[in-house]
């Protein structure tokens, strides 16, 4: 009999250890991971679509573009917020995908949305991957770039004749 209550006593602590381990492992994950999603599906028309791809294409695309444009870096795309319209399609009746700035700079505020009439895993890759690539540069460093552009193209074509007749 001694024997059993030994054994019974090993048994609670190791489910008890058990537990414990297992409550602290989903606080670590939990904690981890955002708890919520950043696409955000607007889905009137009911469109049939896959969630878990979705989100795998979410956090697949960031990641991808990351090796892809600092394959020598552990840089990560920061996480933003995507809005997923589905059965959606602007007046001309074109899907898009685009990122709306909302204040008089880019920031974490700015809206990215991704219009689609029918759900498309390829085309909703595209559009994730094509706002990664207008997010990775910054709305000032974006305006000195097209600044610096139309600089250097403006003073690397030649000058018309009625370009100066019009400057007298």
């Amino acid at each position: 009999m001694v024997r059993q209550k030994g054994s019974i006593r090993r048994f609670r602590v190791s489910r008890d250890i058990k537990i414990r381990t297992l409550v602290f492992c989903t606080i670590v994950v939990a904690q981890s991971r955002p708890m919520r999603s950043q696409v955000v599906v607007e889905n009137p028309s009911q469109v049939q679509y896959r969630q878990d791809q979705v989100e795998m294409t979410y956090e697949f695309a960031r990641k991808q573009v990351a090796e892809e444009l600092f394959p020598a870096q552990r840089y990560s795309v920061p996480e933003f917020q995507v809005t997923l319209k589905l059965g959606c399609e602007d007046a001309s009746g074109v899907e898009y995908a685009e990122t709306r700035i909302v204040g008089a700079k880019s920031g974490k505020d700015d809206v990215a949305v991704i219009c689609m009439k029918t759900w498309n895993l390829q085309r909703f890759s595209y559009g994730l991957i094509k706002i990664i690539e207008g997010r990775l540069l910054s709305y000032p460093k974006r305006a000195a770039i097209v600044e610096d552009v139309v600089r250097r193209v403006q003073s690397s074509t030649p000058v018309t004749v009625a370009e100066l007749k019009g400057k007298r």
